[in-house]
This record gives C-alpha cells, sequence and structure tokens, in this order.
C-alpha cells in the first residue's frame, strides 16, 4: 500500500514538473514575442500651403519617430491642393533643410500629380525627394486600404 502511495505520489511530482517547464516555455515564447518590434504605417495628408500648419505636421512627424524610435515605423506625407507648395524646391518660406532631415529618416514625401498637372508644375520644380503619386486622395486611401493609420493636417 505505501509502495503505490509512493508510486503515486512519484508521478505526480513528475506530472507537475513537466507541467511546469512546459508553462515556463509558453511564457518564455510569449514574452519573446512581446520583444519583437512593432511595425508602425502613417500616412499624413497634406492639404494646407500655410507654414505654420506644415512646422505643426512636421513636429508631429518627429514626434511620431521619436515615440516609436526602437520600433519600425514608415511615414507618408501625401501633399496635394495647397499643401503641394511646400515641395515646391523655389519657395523661400519652405522649411526644406528640416524636410530633408526627415527624408533621411525615412519619411517619404508624396506629390500629388493631378494637382502638379493644374498648377502646370513637372517634377523638377519640386524639391528632390519628393515623389510623385498619380492622385494625392488615392494614395491616401490605399494606404488606408492596406492599414496604415490616417492623419490629416
Amino acid at each position: 500500500m505505501q509502495n503505490k502511495f509512493l508510486i503515486t505520489c512519484f508521478f505526480l511530482v513528475f506530472i507537475l514538473f513537466i507541467s511546469g517547464i512546459s508553462f515556463m516555455s509558453i511564457a518564455a515564447d510569449h514574452k519573446e514575442s512581446h520583444k519583437t518590434k512593432l511595425a508602425h504605417y502613417v500616412v499624413i495628408e497634406a492639404v494646407s500651403g500655410d507654414a505654420k500648419e506644415w512646422e505643426n505636421l512636421m513636429n508631429n512627424t518627429e514626434n511620431i519617430l521619436m515615440a516609436f524610435e526602437t520600433e519600425s515605423t514608415k511615414v507618408e506625407i501625401v501633399s496635394h491642393g495647397h499643401g503641394l507648395n511646400m515641395l515646391l524646391k523655389n519657395t523661400d518660406k519652405n522649411p526644406h533643410a528640416r524636410m530633408q532631415k526627415l527624408h533621411e529618416s525615412g519619411v517619404v514625401f508624396a506629390a500629388c500629380q493631378n494637382t502638379m498637372k493644374r498648377m502646370n508644375l513637372t517634377q523638377e520644380d519640386l524639391v528632390t525627394f519628393a515623389i510623385v503619386v498619380d492622385s494625392g486622395v488615392a494614395e491616401v486611401i490605399r494606404k488606408q486600404e492596406n492599414g496604415w493609420i490616417y492623419i490629416s493636417r
């Protein structure tokens, strides 16, 4: 009778030991999965040509990059309408140096081709780091459909 009791106790201890190892492995996997870097995708629609609005836009963009500096973050600023004026290279009031620094940090500056046509502009009229998209609004829609967070300025 005592042997059965000892065998049962040994069996229970063995089961608890194996269960503990399993739970520790699950906990370690869970902890490791939280160490993986999150990806943040942000599209900012810029429709204002006002320098103060663009100053705020760049402040917000820099804050996003700082807040998620240890995580993968992609930001695209889509300019159309009056917002396209800030991407023109021959405008003195534009904060091009600051925009260039953001671009070097990975921020994409996209110009609306439809607005460019209306304003009789070409790629050569834009800052060198700007890309051209077929439609600013369509670009924002595409980004949102692909899960990007939308911010309007």
